[in-house]
């Protein structure tokens, strides 16, 4: 992808995006995703969506992230999921990431408190079967450590992180790590990239995991 097909892009921190006349793809990108734990050194990155023609997650097309932390990495979702490392000055292939059915991570986020009884009933069974709580309010780091250890449960069940920004390119490198990224309207259960965009920074819940944890996540939230 040359330059001159870039018709558009779009950081998190600005209101609007910058755009001329002429190109195809357009860019999203949280340029420091985890900003409120990086006094504590954790593990922070930045997360790129590519779409075509339009900001919407039927037109996002490749995803990106890079994690900043005593080694650097880079995840490439194309039709794929590549895995890269930085080091001698330039980045080398590691391994491609392909989700098995069931993990042992689970990366909850959001306030207690306000989880519904049927998420807390899903999450306390996970824990029964000895999953290992992995959190750090990184979502890119917390998705990271997912996509690693190949398989697991990533979720946010309140309307704080942002579509075009987050939550589609970390869905789109998921479904193609064979996952599922979905969230729930009413009670039923929705893929996350058929979503509409109603407003540059909307927000969405997020539940990105393997298909096991998908399954159990799907029985006891159906129908709250």
């Amino acid at each position: 992808m040359s330059l001159e097909n870039i018709k558009s892009v779009f950081s998190e921190e600005k209101e609007t995006p910058v755009t001329k006349e002429n190109g195809s793809y357009l860019i999203a990108y949280d340029p420091l995703d985890g900003s409120s734990v990086m006094e504590a050194n954790f593990l922070v990155g930045t997360i790129i969506g590519v779409y075509e023609k339009d900001y919407k997650a039927q037109n996002l097309v490749a995803s990106l992230y890079v994690v900043f932390g005593h080694k650097i990495e880079l995840v490439v979702a194309l039709e794929e999921v590549y895995r890269y490392a930085f080091y001698q000055n330039k980045f080398h292939f590691i391994e491609t990431i392909v989700l098995e059915n069931k993990g042992k991570i689970i990366a909850s986020g959001g306030n207690q408190k306000d989880f519904s009884m049927g998420l807390k009933k899903a999450l306390e069974g996970f824990f029964a079967e000895n999953y290992r709580l992995r959190y750090s309010g990184s979502m890119v780091a917390d998705v990271h450590h997912v996509l690693i250890k190949k398989g697991g449960v990533f979720s946010y069940p309140q309307k704080k992180l942002r579509k075009l920004f987050e939550v589609f390119p970390l869905a789109l490198m998921v479904e193609k790590a064979k996952g599922e990224a979905f969230y729930f309207d009413k009670g039923v259960k929705k893929r996350l990239l058929e979503q509409g965009v109603g407003s540059y920074h909307e927000k969405s819940e997020c539940y990105l995991a393997s298909p096991h944890e998908a399954q159990i996540l799907e029985k006891h939230l159906k129908g709250e």
